[in-house]
């Protein structure tokens, strides 16, 4: 038996041309922000000296990082997800066919609170918790060799990937942790490069999307007890009024609400 991890894969057609692309094969790719939830669990499981996901007891699936909260299916686990807030149908589960344990923010909260789910005041993006649960995301007293380090949502890349600070978040996720380690100031519209931000201790300034709400934004900072920062309209605004100070607490009420009877043998 084993605890499945949940991420989201995002995929493109093979041929993505005008004509073709409806009917075009898919190719699934990594995006490194989708990456980090399992990488979060399972140093969760290594910190708690708990067996791993896949020699767990039980047969569960454990849904943490992302704003995937439309993927939910009966049975799901859910320790610090958000709503996607461009997806018009958010809730696609009942309020008794999933356990939920934290969430990424009072605005996800909200809505399902609105939807009848018992949810608890405890906030939180698991990936938050990076450099406590991996050593190899501690990676604060990196020499500064970078200005500026541009990381967009990967529906925005076409838009940043001439500039000169640009960073593909279609990298690993410890690539792209090295990248923003070194940097004075991390500017985008990748939540996960902002979050990471945080995590290096590297201020950050977030770049609005042209796809994306700002739902999962406000979200995130609000979780973590901080008022939403004003989004840049692009990086030369971004650059111009600078960087937020990263966050520095430990947020004890996720790393307490992480759901560790999942793996725990007996």
């Amino acid at each position: 038996m084993t605890v499945t991890l949940y991420r989201w894969e995002p995929s493109r057609p093979v041929f993505d041309l005008p004509l073709v692309r409806r009917w075009s094969p898919r190719r699934k790719y990594a995006n490194f922000g989708d990456e980090l939830g399992p990488i979060v669990v399972r140093g969760m499981t290594t910190c708690l000296r708990l067996p791993s996901p896949e020699d767990a007891e039980r047969t569960e699936r454990l849904v943490t990082v992302g704003s995937v909260m439309h993927f939910l299916r009966h049975g799901d686990h859910v320790w610090g997800t958000g709503i996607n807030g461009k997806i018009p149908d958010p809730i696609r589960v009942k309020p008794d066919e999933v356990e939920i344990y934290a969430v990424r923010g009072p605005r996800t909260w909200g809505v399902l609170t609105q939807h009848g789910f018992n949810v608890p005041h405890v906030f939180g993006d698991p990936a938050i918790l990076l450099a406590e649960v991996d050593k190899r995301f501690q990676l604060n007293t990196q020499q500064k060799t970078r200005r500026i380090t541009v990381i967009p949502n990967l529906n925005d890349i076409s838009t940043y990937r001439s500039h000169p600070g640009f960073v593909s978040p279609l990298q690993d996720p410890l690539t792209v942790a090295r990248e923003i380690a070194t940097s004075e100031l991390v500017v985008g519209s990748s939540l996960h490069a902002l979050i990471l931000a945080d995590v290096l201790g590297v201020p950050s300034r977030w770049v609005t999307s042209s796809v994306e709400s700002p739902f999962k934004y406000i979200d995130y900072y609000e979780g973590t007890g901080r008022d939403a920062p004003a989004p840049a309209e692009n990086v030369e605004q971004a650059i111009r009024i600078g960087g937020i100070e990263p966050y520095a607490e430990k947020p004890n009420g996720l790393i307490e609400a992480f759901p560790r009877h999942l793996f725990e043998k007996g």
